[in-house]
């Protein structure tokens, strides 16, 4: 199993509006934290609307089909596992940027530069996100150091469909029918406009945690929009992937 460098000091980033009373368990032996309101109206809706075209990020506001990467060769590849479209933001690219960045900073205890850039993404009716894991299993992506945490912020609502869910672990929750038949049976999370989950893809020894597999269930009404940060274990180049859609995430 791949590991990575743990000795990086965390640090503390006291930030306005980062009370730990927002935040509750979802699952304390999956490592799965939810934060409510972590991004203001505005920030939210600012990152929303550079995924709908503004021109002052990477892709000049152009959405791209989602890519995975081939467990046999490591190569990213479009694939029906993962059917959503995304962009990324520019690392500190503005204020709005920047302060959503510190607040996850102080979230998780991982510094600013350890992350990724911010990666937004458009489900549509019927779009999903098959189970897979967002730790690296390939040596040549293990060179930045292995993804730690991964923070995903939900910029709407959705009327029904689109909940993030974690296979590896129970239910532990009653459903009733505003569930879609693929949350039904299994730890799932709704999404909420504004609010943002937090869970660890590695253990404190460096391990992967197979608790960390997750996925996104089909869109059934509306649409879903997210923004999501991956956090690595040591400083993160992110010049290297500058321009890129492929985020390397594993698809089986």
């Amino acid at each position: 199993m791949p590991t990575g460098p743990m000795t990086t000091p965390l640090r503390t980033l006291p930030i306005r509006g980062c009370s730990a009373a927002a935040t509750s368990t979802v699952s304390a032996s999956a490592k799965i934290h939810r934060r409510r309101r972590q991004q203001r109206r505005r920030e939210r809706d600012r990152t929303r609307r550079a995924g709908k075209g503004e021109r002052d990020v990477v892709t000049h506001g152009k959405l791209k089909r989602s890519r995975i990467v081939a467990n046999a060769t490591g190569v990213t590849i479009p694939s029906n596992k993962r059917t959503s479209s995304g962009m990324f933001l520019r690392p500190g690219q503005d204020e709005i940027v920047q302060r959503i960045e510190r607040r996850i900073a102080a979230w998780t205890y991982l510094p600013e530069e350890n992350g990724e850039r911010i990666q937004i993404l458009r489900y549509k009716k019927g779009e999903k996100f098959d189970v897979h894991n967002d730790y690296f299993s390939f040596a040549v992506n293990l060179r930045q150091g292995n993804r730690i945490a991964t923070v995903l912020m939900y910029l709407s609502d959705v009327e029904k469909g689109g909940e993030t869910f974690f296979p590896k672990v129970g239910p532990l929750q009653k459903k009733d029918d505003s569930w879609s038949f693929c949350a039904s049976a299994v730890l799932a999370v709704k999404p909420k406009k504004g609010d943002a989950l937090l869970f660890f893809n590695l253990k404190p020894n460096g391990g992967i945690d197979e608790f960390s597999r997750h996925g996104s269930c089909p869109v059934i009404e509306g649409v879903k929009w997210t923004a999501t940060r991956w956090i690595h274990v040591i400083p993160y180049n992110n010049n290297i992937t500058l321009g890129s859609n492929n985020h390397y995430v594993y698809g089986s």
